[in-house]
């Protein structure tokens, strides 16, 4: 049996270990005490799993969208730390690793598939404010999180542009009027360390309250880099989070929130060299220049509601984040000393939603109006080097170049001129561009019941989208360009004069090729401005079997918003249009075991048009334009299974999801029928947790991820392909703790069984630059944990 089969028995193993545990349970106390406590703790439970990201509170159960919670027990009994670690534990959910981070809901990149656009797939929100696309990138904490939800599938109706393939929504633990503290130490292998804390309580008794909770993070890491004497996958950080809670008595109803967060963090890079000595047990880079990322932000949301009466309720939530990235990048990823690369972005974000939740006896539902302004300013400079061989000097397109001006090469002259010029060519460029995205939108959500068997949903959203965006670009070749007399007298003497005089001329032709190509990418672009809008629909349906059992379809439409671009290479400005996803869902919600097991699946089918495809031109690097040229479709299945008694808790997820170009014309290649890049195809995970009554806390989780592409187009040109695939892996962790008075140790190993794999193939097939990404060793974790009141 492999170990796709193994996860797809899972199921049966869940079953086996939850009546299991009821009998470790039943042996502990009276069969009528035991069934009771039981019981009551597992209803308990799972009406505490409500999913907020809906804008309308609902338990997991009556929620027909595909969502999987992770709440504040399973972050510490799996000692996650980091949003990257929650996706593992999500069926069609996976990280995406190489030069910077993603991941993936359903196969589709949060930050694109089809190579076109500028704006992402998927958000990811704290306490209720969108993160920026370098923080998504970069992830952030969950240190003090009492919840985060992954909810998959298009959110478009609610959520609006960057949510065609899904969200994340993290909320951290809100103020109580009761004191609390709690701290966490952390000391593993490879130099990790992190110190956390978090406290609060009562500043005016049932009237205001606080918390506050902070965290610093350091990791060594374990991929050497032997010219710079220190190791590359290194990382620290810090975040601080204030939270103040105000519900003054003097106005009854009224709660309001409002929450600062700052975070402070920098990483090395995770990949290493395809040169190391041993990619496994001797990774190694060998850049000489610093190479690292870093991002310092600061969000401020305020989260206000009001209680009209028993059936209407508003809500106001303004947010404003600040987000400062920067880079210092090495180039050439070697010991030369012409290819130092700097980026500076800032991205400023301001959102004001307004919405009224209504509840009646056979109405729900969330009307609101929504506003949003994202202004990008973004300054990148340094030395970049080209493979002049990708740009026209080679043999064939020499022989090419020369017949279109009148000047005929046969082969082994060209070959000779091409020996005339280096490998790569070194560029010098800085290049700033400035965007701002207004969005606005109204939007409606509903849950109409008929009778007591069906309930009818529907919605929509308008989204309008201005944006504006305006570039300059400065570039100039650093590298000396051959002498055509020089090279046209050296050729006269082996060949005579008439030769010399064809070498000088084709030797002057090139040069003037490489320089028009490099004069063409300098210039102030002006500014450019573009506008869009759409309608979302959504309609479906629910028939309740039982108070246990239900099944819904929901039909809705989803969109990626488009924008506008610069073409370089011939100074001009382009536009694009919006992307569409049209997505059918059929889903299962399901109790047993007198409400301890909740068994839901849902089955998908998304059909995606106009799909934002960049093609690139003849004259280099900088000739792109992006185009609606692409069609694709996505289908598949999420099944999960939760247990909880109270002292045993499981889940078990597989996820299918298939990916398909339908349509896709990638400059001169058909890649109709390819699937999306990182795209797993299957995904499964698994676990359980048994707390004793003596205090010891037993956990054992594992994950696994298939196979996937890694370029959206293989096909190198001159008939030679190259098309990598990241790996197929099983992870397995373990945990056993102690918890007594009010502290609790726990001792941990991460990928237990020391599994090898690729998390990032090479996309690179030269051996100069190319770099891997290879998946964590085992390693080794202790935690201490205090908590006080």
């Amino acid at each position: 049996m492999n170990l796709k089969e193994c996860f797809i028995h899972a199921p049966l193993a869940l079953a086996i270990s939850a009546a299991f545990s009821a009998q470790v349970s039943a042996d502990q106390t009276s069969p009528d005490q035991e069934n009771d406590t039981s019981n009551d703790q597992a209803t308990a439970y799972f009406e505490s799993v409500v999913v907020t990201g809906q804008k309308t509170e609902r338990s997991l159960q009556d929620t027909v969208d595909s969502v999987k919670i992770i709440d504040a027990e399973q972050l510490e009994d799996e000692r996650l730390t980091d949003i990257y670690d929650v996706f593992d534990r999500s069926p069609n959910v996976a990280q995406v690793t190489g030069t910077g981070n993603s991941f993936t809901i359903r196969g589709i990149d949060a930050l694109g598939v089809s190579g076109g656009g500028n704006s992402y797939l998927a958000s990811m929100y704290l306490d209720g404010a969108p993160l920026s696309y370098r923080a998504l990138k970069q992830g952030t904490s969950v240190w003090d999180v009492s919840q985060v939800e992954i909810l998959r599938g298009p959110q478009s109706t609610l959520q609006g542009r960057n949510s065609l393939a899904g969200a994340i929504l993290i909320r951290t633990e809100d103020p109580t009027y009761d004191t609390d503290a709690k701290a966490r130490l952390i000391a593993g292998s490879h130099g990790r360390k992190e110190v956390a804390v978090a406290a609060g309580g009562s500043i005016i008794d049932d009237e205001l309250a606080f918390r506050i909770a902070a965290e610093k993070r350091e990791f060594d890491g374990y991929i050497e880099n032997p010219n710079r004497d220190e190791n590359a996958n290194y990382s620290e950080g810090h975040n601080v989070r204030a939270k103040v809670l105000f519900e003054p008595n003097a106005i009854e109803n009224l709660k309001v929130l409002f929450t600062h967060h700052q975070n402070d963090d920098e990483v090395g890079v995770p990949w290493q060299s395809l040169n190391s000595p041993d990619r496994y047990d001797d990774p190694q880079v060998y850049f000489n220049d610093r190479t690292r990322e870093k991002v310092k932000g600061q969000h401020n949301i305020l989260d206000a509601s009001y209680r009209i009466n028993n059936n209407l309720t508003f809500n106001a939530i303004t947010s404003h984040s600040d987000v400062d990235y920067h880079y210092d990048w090495d180039g050439d990823t070697g010991a030369d000393l012409n290819a130092v690369l700097i980026d500076d972005r800032n991205e400023e974000t301001l959102t004001q939603e307004f919405r009224i939740n209504i509840s009646y006896d056979n109405l729900t539902g969330v009307v609101g109006a929504y506003y949003s302004d994202l202004a990008v300013d973004d300054f990148s400079k340094g030395n970049r080097l080209i493979n002049l061989a990708e740009y026209g000097i080679n043999a064939d397109a020499l022989i090419a170049l020369g017949a279109s001006q009148g000047v005929t090469l046969d082969e082994n002259t060209a070959a000779f001129l091409t020996s005339q010029y280096p490998e790569y060519g070194e560029l010098y460029y800085e290049s700033g561009f400035e965007t701002d995205v207004t969005t606005q939108a109204l939007f409606a959500d509903f849950t109409y019941s008929l009778n007591q068997n069906i309930d009818i949903l529907a919605g929509v959203r308008y989204d309008t989208e201005e944006q504006g965006n305006q570039s300059s670009d400065v570039v100039t070749l650093e590298t000396d360009l051959p002498d055509p007399a020089a090279v046209g007298a050296q050729v006269e003497q082996s060949q005579g004069a008439a030769a010399g005089q064809q070498a000088a001329g084709a030797i002057q032709l090139i040069n003037g090729y490489l320089v028009n190509f490099v004069d063409g990418a300098n210039g102030t672009k002006p500014p450019v401005d573009d506008d869009f809008a759409a309608w979302l629909p959504k309609l479906g349906v629910t028939y309740h079997f039982t108070d246990d059992v239900s099944s819904s379809f929901v039909a809705q439409r989803a969109y990626r918003s488009g924008g506008v671009g610069v073409n370089l290479a011939e100074g001009r400005v382009f536009t694009y249009d919006p992307e569409y996803v049209n997505n059918y869902e059929f889903s299962t919600r399901t109790m047993w075991l007198d409400g301890m097991l909740s068994a839901n699946t849902n089955i998908f089918y998304l059909d995606w048009t106009d799909q934002q495809v960049e093609i690139r031109g003849d004259k280099g690097q900088f000739d792109t334009d992006t185009v609606n040229a692409g069609e694709s479709n996505v289908k598949g299945a999420e099944i999960e299974l939760m247990y909880y008694d109270g002292m045993f808790s499981s889940y078990f997820g597989l996820g299918h999801s298939r990916t398909e170009f339908t349509k896709f014309m990638d400059d001169e290649d058909n890649l109709e029928g390819r699937s999306f890049t990182n795209a797993p195809e299957w995904t499964a995970n698994i676990g359980a947790t048994y707390r004793t009554l003596n205090g010891f806390i037993l956990n054992a989780n594992a994950n696994y991820q298939d196979s996937s592409y890694v370029r959206v187009n293989p096909n190198l040109g001159q008939g030679t392909t190259f098309d990598p695939k990241n790996d197929a892996r099983t992870i397995v962790n373990t945990s056993i703790g102690y918890e007594w008075s009010k502290f609790k140790i726990t001792l941990a190993v991460d990928n237990l069984l020391d599994e090898e794999y690729v998390l990032a193939a090479s996309r690179d097939p030269s051996q100069r630059t190319a770099s891997e990404v290879i998946g964590a060793p085992r390693t080794y974790s202790v935690t201490l944990q205090a908590s006080m009141w």
